[in-house]
């Protein structure tokens, strides 16, 4: 076995293409091909049991072509060969105005974890695989990135792990998601705060590719004041499945005793934004999630344990846009999504042009931007289907305008949604 350790040490000022400050890589051929590409403080590692330590270290200033100013450890283990025992162990480090300067794969301003991909297949294999990484009492101060035109930008970046843990972290400031995870879950223990942090999408936490957010017992979540170009201001997940109601919900509490997550796990929104919808959450599948092991629904305990103010405006719990409300009385009120509302009668003369005021929803109704396409039919079915489509652009009631060129009986027109691409 192997470890290493950094203990009251000040990391600044490196420049390199990837692990600019410390670069950590794990291969069973120790060759690293691009020598003059690695950081400061390049570490190859063969071991198969391997501790890494980082206690009260500075990481200040690194600058990073591609990712992992700070800190970059890639596991580039494959399928075939020997099982990993890993754990990396942050505690008390500061991570201050690193900066990736032509992001790849998440960017990770102040710290990128990858793994290759196929160690998922080796986990599911191998009995002996156990990686660990645990960042405690951490702050990520002002880390950047110069060219954020790619979507998935952030400040720590963690790719095909098993699962990181923070406990009472501080990310501040920070451009890009504060945390951005891939096939990974996020670990949340303690008071953990997201402040002040602006990205594209989840400016606090992106969560893709079936990765989970899981809450111990004795958790406090804070997301204030993080602004997303796009969507989900505080938090963004992006699960992959087909059928919804057979998914766990994007967030898990890690006890099921109903009054121990009820009294000591606390998620709480203040003040966030984001530019299209979602300005609190974005994606998640609440209305048909599921807690597990707990015999109550994910949407129930998500309102026993979320805080925000619902009153504030109509989008800030979303997701991609799933049917269409009318908005009955003026576009400026609410939508009207109850089953009774689902129809609107109006009376006009072939010829005439007409409007319909409307708006799409996600999740528990809130409403978000997309397109809606509409199909008329006549009550005798003897005209056929004219399709239109029209943007709305705005996440808040928008006037659909229609014109009947020919009416026969009755007319029905229908109203379908889908998402608008906007990257």
């Amino acid at each position: 076995s192997i470890s290493i350790t950094l203990e009251n040490s000040y990391i600044g000022a490196g420049q390199a293409t990837r692990g600019a400050g410390v670069l950590v890589t794990i291969d069973k051929d120790l060759a690293i091909n691009d020598k003059d590409s690695c950081g400061q403080h390049s570490v190859l590692l063969q071991m198969q049991h391997k501790l890494i330590h980082f206690s009260n270290v500075t990481f200040q200033g690194n600058n990073a072509k591609h990712f992992g100013a700070g800190f970059q450890m890639e596991d580039r283990i494959t399928p075939g060969h020997w099982c990993v025992n890993q754990l990396v162990l942050i505690q008390r480090c500061k991570f201050m105005e690193n900066m990736v300067t032509n992001s790849w794969d998440g960017g990770g301003s102040a710290i990128h974890f990858s793994s290759n991909p196929f160690t998922i297949v080796l986990y599911n294999a191998c009995k002996n695989r156990n990686i660990q990484i645990e960042i405690e009492h951490t702050i990520f101060e002002n880390n950047m990135i110069h060219t954020p035109d790619e979507v998935y930008i952030s400040t720590v970046s963690i790719e095909s792990y098993v699962n990181v843990t923070f406990t009472s972290c501080t990310f501040s400031g920070n451009q890009g998601s504060a945390v951005h995870a891939l096939q990974t879950d996020i670990i949340f223990h303690g008071n953990t705060t997201f402040h002040n942090n602006y990205g594209n999408v989840g400016a606090g936490l992106s969560l893709f590719m079936n990765s989970f957010m899981y809450l111990k017992p004795h958790t406090k979540l804070l997301f204030a004041n993080n602004y997303a170009l796009l969507f989900g201001g505080a938090i963004f997940t992006d699960l992959e499945v087909e059928i919804p109601s057979t998914l766990p919900c994007f967030f898990q509490v890690l006890t099921e005793d109903e009054e121990d997550f009820l009294n000591t796990i606390q998620v709480t929104f203040i003040s966030n934004t984001a530019g299209f919808a979602g300005s609190s959450l974005y994606g998640g599948y609440l209305d048909e999630c599921h807690g597990m092991g707990l015999s109550v629904s994910g949407l129930s305990i998500f309102k026993k344990i979320f805080y925000y103010n619902s009153s504030s405006h109509l989008s800030i719990i979303s997701s991609d846009p799933m049917s269409v409300c009318f908005c009955l009385g003026t576009i400026t009120l609410k939508p009207v999504c109850q089953k009774q509302n689902r129809s609107y009668t109006i009376a006009v003369y072939p010829g005439e042009t007409f409007s319909i005021p409307a708006v799409l929803v996600g999740q528990i109704n809130g409403t978000v931007p997309g397109v809606v396409h509409s199909t008329f039919r006549d009550s005798s079915a003897s005209l056929g289907k004219l399709q239109s489509s029209q943007r709305i652009n705005e996440a808040k009631c928008t006037l659909l305008n229609y014109s009947v060129f020919t009416l026969w009986n009755s007319e029905t027109l229908t109203l379908f949604p889908e998402k608008m691409q906007v990257w």
